[in-house]
């Protein structure tokens, strides 16, 4: 839905900058966030957009050298098979108060499905802290 939009709505919805949260930042300026963020970038580089991450002062981990030294969760499968919801009726009616679990996949697959995805500093144009805008390229301290 993005490289749509990107590709078709950039000039007519003057879209000239997306912004994201992070979950945590490494050293070197790669971000760790939710699953779609490194597409994210990758679209946005495409269609020369700037990218920005907007991330409290807490994320920032000055101990991790770079996102390959962050450890990214494994979640369960069921997560992506599987569904709760309000039954609805034969009547079309929908039952709040009778939710159910269901199947939306064949239980016997397999399925990859980790809590987040890095995004390299290389595509990120912009961090935002609670303090101040920064470029990781200008910060105080070395990166190997």
């Amino acid at each position: 839905m993005a490289g749509a939009l990107f590709q078709r709505m950039k000039t007519e919805k003057n879209i000239s900058a997306v912004i994201v949260g992070a979950d945590r930042v490494a050293r070197n300026g790669d971000t760790a966030n939710k699953i779609g963020t490194y597409t994210l970038a990758c679209l946005a580089k495409l269609h020369g957009i700037k990218f920005i991450v907007a991330a409290p002062t807490t994320s920032i981990d000055l101990e991790t050298p770079s996102g390959a030294s962050i450890k990214i969760e494994d979640r369960a499968k069921t997560e992506l098979t599987q569904i709760s919801g309000a039954a609805v009726g034969k009547d079309g009616k929908v039952d709040v108060n009778n939710p159910q679990r269901v199947a939306i996949a064949d239980q016997r697959i397999d399925v990859w499905n980790p809590s987040f995805d890095v995004t390299p500093h290389s595509l990120i144009d912009a961090s935002k802290s609670f303090l101040s805008f920064f470029s990781f390229t200008s910060l105080a301290f070395p990166c190997p």
